[in-house]
C-alpha cells in the first residue's frame, strides 16, 4: 500500500482525518516536521482552543495530559499527550530534558499562553526541569531538595498560584525570592530557614508551613506588623506546625511558648464563658484549584489591625500557631459571636 501524501489533500479532507486522531496521536505527528507541525496548528486550531491547561506528572511515569475547559477536570476530560515510564535512575536524570523539550514543542503547536501545572513525585537524581508558565506545582522530591533548586525553579514562572513543597526544603531562599508572592503556599523545612523569611516576607493569600524550630520573637514581630499595617495585606490564613522527626520521641518538647506570646503581644480574649469563634476556611491541597478542602480553627484570642480595626483570630499551643484574618471590625465580630451565643443558649433553654 502506498503512504497517504496527506499534505496533497484538501483542507476538508485534512481535517476529516486529524479529527479522527487522538492528541496523543496528533502530538506525536507534529514532531514529523515543521511542515507538519504548521499543517496542524491550521488544520486542529479549534481543538487546541479547548484546552485549558497542561498536567505534567513526574513519578515512576512521566505522563503529560491536557485538560479540556470544563467546569470541573474529570478523569474523561484528560487527554493524553505523552506517557512514559522512567525504569531507572539515567531515566529519571534524562526526564528532564524531555519535558523541556516536549514545553518547547507545545509552544508551537498549542501556542505560548497554555498554563502548566506540575506533579513531582521523585528521588534525589530527579532535576527540576526549566519550564515556564507553570500555575501551580505539587513537588514532593526525595530525601529533601535544595531553597537555591526551588528558588531557580519557580523564577520562571513567577505568578503561580500554589505551590506545595515536601518533605523537606533545606537551606534558605533568595531574598527577592518569588516564592513570597505566590498566592498559596505549603512548605516543609529542615533548617528552621525558611519559615522565619516567610513571616517576614510573605506576600500572598495563604501560608501553611512545618518547620522544626522558630523562634517566639518571629512570632511576636509578625504579629505586631500585621497589627500596625506593616505588610501582609493579601493575607487570609497562616499556619505553622511543628515537624516530628526528632520531636516525635519527646511528646514534651515545644515549638513555642504560647504565655510568652500571648503577653508579648496582648492578645485580647473574648468570654471564655461561650462558645470560642469558629474560623472557616477552605485551602487547596493540590495542583489542581478546584480540588479545595474545608477546614477551621476555633479561639478565643484574636488582634486588632489598628488603621481599619479588622480582627485576626491567634490560636497558639506548644505545637501549632494559627493566624486568620476575619473582614470584620472588632465591634462586628463581638457582635456576631454574642448574638450566636443568645441563640445558641436560647435553644438549649427551649430543648
Amino acid at each position: 500500500m502506498n503512504p497517504i501524501t496527506l499534505f496533497n489533500f484538501p483542507y476538508v479532507v485534512q481535517r476529516e482525518i486529524m479529527d479522527s486522531m487522538d492528541l496523543h496521536t496528533i502530538f506525536l505527528l507534529s514532531i514529523a516536521s515543521k511542515r507538519m507541525n504548521n499543517l496542524i496548528v491550521s488544520v486542529e486550531k479549534a481543538r487546541f482552543t479547548k484546552i485549558k491547561y497542561i498536567l505534567m506528572n513526574i513519578s515512576y511515569t512521566m505522563r503529560i495530559e491536557a485538560v479540556r475547559k470544563l467546569p470541573s477536570p474529570r478523569p474523561q476530560d484528560l487527554v493524553l499527550i505523552y506517557n512514559n515510564y522512567l525504569t531507572n535512575n539515567p531515566d529519571r536524570v534524562f526526564s528532564r530534558t524531555i519535558l523541556e523539550s516536549i514545553q518547547n514543542h507545545s509552544y508551537s503547536l498549542f501556542g505560548n499562553d497554555k498554563e502548566y501545572q506540575v506533579n513531582v513525585c521523585m528521588y534525589q537524581e530527579f532535576q527540576l526541569p526549566n519550564l515556564k508558565n507553570v500555575s501551580s506545582s505539587y513537588i514532593w522530591k526525595f530525601p529533601t531538595i535544595e531553597g537555591k533548586t526551588l528558588d531557580d525553579f519557580c523564577s520562571l514562572s513567577p505568578n503561580q498560584e500554589f505551590l506545595f513543597v515536601a518533605p523537606e526544603v533545606k537551606g534558605q531562599l533568595d531574598d527577592s525570592s518569588v516564592i513570597y508572592g505566590y498566592k498559596t503556599i505549603q512548605i516543609e523545612e529542615k533548617d528552621a530557614m525558611i519559615v522565619p523569611s516567610i513571616l517576614r516576607e510573605f506576600r500572598g493569600n495563604q501560608a501553611f508551613l512545618w518547620t522544626s524550630k522558630i523562634e517566639n520573637s518571629d512570632i511576636v514581630q509578625f504579629l505586631k506588623r500585621w497589627m500596625l499595617n506593616d505588610g501582609f495585606d493579601n493575607l487570609e490564613v497562616l499556619t505553622i506546625d511543628s515537624k516530628l522527626n526528632s520531636q516525635l520521641f519527646d511528646p514534651n518538647s515545644q515549638l513555642f511558648d504560647p504565655t510568652e506570646i500571648r503577653n508579648s503581644i496582648g492578645l485580647r480574649e473574648s468570654n471564655t464563658a461561650i462558645t470560642p469563634p469558629i474560623f472557616y476556611f477552605k485551602r487547596r491541597f493540590r495542583s489542581n484549584r478546584e480540588e479545595l478542602i474545608s477546614a477551621e480553627s476555633a479561639t478565643h484570642f484574636h488582634i486588632v489591625r489598628e488603621h481599619d480595626q479588622r480582627v485576626a483570630s491567634v490560636m497558639i499551643t506548644q505545637r501549632k500557631f494559627f493566624f486568620g484574618v476575619w473582614n470584620l471590625t472588632e465591634e462586628d465580630f463581638i457582635k456576631k459571636f454574642s448574638e450566636m451565643n443568645d441563640e445558641l443558649e436560647e435553644t438549649k433553654t427551649q430543648n
